[in-house]
């Protein structure tokens, strides 16, 4: 096998690759959008997965710009959900909040 062939086939999986991660990353922004109702993930989704091409490029050029924004989000609500619930852990372990305490301010942030 010559090596341009070889480097074709890695050039041909690179690109196979970076289109099914682009692909997921939407599909995934399209699913967790919260400014998005039923009917638009609905039809962004019919759009995408019947006519790949021009579905994810209408996406990136119709709401590209707040991808980062919305996954920077999400990411922080979970960091900070998460650092409320290692302090509480904390306050229960000194035995400032007490068990019930404990579960009613967990329940509360995790609702």
């Amino acid at each position: 096998m010559p090596l341009l062939h070889i480097l074709e086939l890695i050039l041909v999986f690179f690109l196979l690759f970076a289109w099914i991660w682009v692909v997921i990353r939407i599909i995934g922004d399209v699913i967790l959008s919260k400014d998005l109702g039923g009917l638009g993930k609905g039809i962004w989704m019919l759009l995408i997965i019947l006519i790949p091409w021009l579905g994810v490029l209408c996406y990136l050029i119709v709401r590209g710009r707040g991808i980062e924004n919305r996954n920077y989000t999400q990411r922080v609500a979970v960091s900070s959900v998460a650092d409320e619930l290692s302090k509480l852990a904390e306050l229960r372990d000194k035995g400032v909040l007490t068990d019930a305490e404990f579960d009613a301010q967990k329940d509360k942030l995790l609702n």
